[in-house]
């Protein structure tokens, strides 16, 4: 059967599917954040502070985006930023100083703080929005971990071995000028 005919009529009788995300044709950025809700809001926060705090006091194995993981058989790390985390300390006499850009609460932190317990030095500073900074601050800091509110302060002052821009630069209305800011940088390793 000729499938430019199968597909229309198959269509209509499946039930349609739910459209995610954001759509529409705005002339900026600004007009597409006024018609639209995200990460910044106040009840997001709440349930990343909640699921996050779980897993801080190991009452859960991991969080993600507020979804909770609690089987160790399936544990999710994430090999591709742990490799080279282990590969950057092993390079770096057992210290490594990260910058995460845009890490929540310390979602990635938390995901690999065990396989990472063996440096001699861990320091990961998170650069966030204002109120995640807030959250992080009062309930999350800790010897190896801490929150900034301006990634440039954030490099001046902590002078990292490796930034992690793990599914962040998408969300940005200017991406070029972060990638431009790190850039100017001598800072060893990105990932």
């Amino acid at each position: 059967m000729n499938k430019k005919f199968l597909e229309p009529l198959l269509l209509r009788w499946l039930p349609a599917k739910k459209k995610y995300g954001y759509f529409g044709d705005y002339r900026n950025w600004s007009e597409a954040t006024k018609n639209s809700v995200g990460y910044a809001a106040d009840n997001i926060l709440e349930k990343v502070k909640e699921s996050t705090l779980k897993v801080k006091n190991n009452d859960k194995i991991y969080e993600k985006d507020t979804i909770i993981y609690n089987n160790s058989w399936n544990y999710p790390y994430n090999y591709q930023v742990l490799s080279s985390l282990l590969l950057i300390g092993q390079l770096n006499n057992n210290k490594i100083t990260i910058i995460d850009f845009g890490g929540s609460l310390g979602t990635t932190y938390f995901q690999h703080r065990q396989m990472l317990s063996h440096l001699s030095e861990l320091r990961w500073n998170i650069v966030e929005q204002e109120k995640f900074v807030e959250t992080g601050k009062k309930f999350f800091e800790d010897g190896h971990l801490s929150f900034h509110y301006d990634l440039e302060a954030c490099i001046k002052s902590k002078k990292p071995d490796c930034i992690l821009l793990a599914g962040v630069l998408q969300y940005l209305e200017k991406p070029y000028d972060i990638i431009d800011t790190i850039l100017k940088y001598n800072i060893n390793f990105r990932v």
